[in-house]
């Protein structure tokens, strides 16, 4: 059996075939930059810049976003493996 075009020769699927998690995968980054540049604030300025414009980091948006940015953190784990074998075959 010859792979497809969207599969990769060992048999398994490309991202091309899951559209929903290279969905993911940008909102996930997205959100972590965002942390990224509130933590950039926070340890430079701070200055909280999700608590500023939520109207303090207790109310209940503040605290989804700062959820929603440590739920993106958890799911970027998934790239470790995928940039170790990266880097064996360079």
């Amino acid at each position: 059996m010859s792979p497809s075009p969207t599969m990769k020769v060992d048999g398994t699927k490309t991202r091309e075939e899951f559209p929903m998690l290279k969905t993911f995968d940008g909102i996930a980054l997205t959100l972590l930059i965002i942390g990224g540049i509130n933590w950039l604030l926070v340890g430079a300025f701070e200055f909280d810049l999700v608590a500023a414009i939520t109207g303090g980091s207790t109310s209940i948006i503040a605290r989804v976003i700062y959820i929603l940015v440590g739920i993106s953190a958890l799911y970027s784990l998934k790239f470790f493996p995928a940039i170790a074998r990266q880097q064996t075959l360079d």
